[in-house]
């Protein structure tokens, strides 16, 4: 039961940043103040998983920001690699 708890919290964990991610593409998309406390907090969280992918992605002089895409990516492994050493 331990082990169904622990995977359930990574789960959503990984997913609520994969989501915070992809609402930062849409507020780039749509142009949305970042001044808002919701906004703030949203580029709070993703800023630090975003930035070391962003600047490698930028070392290749690559003109799109991908690194939304990159990084969730990543997460996504990391999540199954930590269940599959779970179970």
């Amino acid at each position: 039961m331990n082990n169904y708890l622990f995977i359930s919290i990574i789960d959503n964990v990984f997913s609520f940043l994969n989501l915070l991610i992809i609402i930062r593409v849409f507020m780039a998309w749509f142009q949305i103040s970042h001044r808002s406390p919701l906004a703030n907090i949203i580029i709070n969280i993703t800023e630090p998983l975003l930035r070391p992918v962003r600047e490698l992605i930028f070392q290749f002089n690559s003109s799109i920001d991908i690194s939304p895409i990159i990084t969730i990516f990543i997460l996504n492994s990391l999540k199954s690699l930590l269940i599959s050493s779970i179970i």
